[in-house]
């Protein structure tokens, strides 16, 4: 059982996930995140490709605790 990493696409897919889950709009994450709401969601779809600490951001703005979880999936 190892580690494999996830694409970006479904990196935005699961912080889009989660910011939905938590009843989280764009404008409320990408505000605590510093990040305009056109970013955020540019990062969730996977047109732009998300900077580490842009990501970090996202990840802290939606109480992530252990970013590796949405980074790495294990096989």
């Amino acid at each position: 059982m190892g580690l494999e990493p996830r694409s970006m696409e479904e990196i935005g897919a699961t912080l889009k996930e989660i910011r939905e889950d938590k009843g989280l709009s764009l404008g409320e994450i990408a505000k605590i995140a510093g990040m305009t709401e056109k970013e955020l969601a540019k990062c969730e779809e996977s047109i732009k490709d998300m900077q580490m600490t842009d990501f970090l951001r996202v990840c802290k703005a939606l109480g992530i605790k252990n970013p590796d979880d949405i980074i790495y999936e294990t096989k």
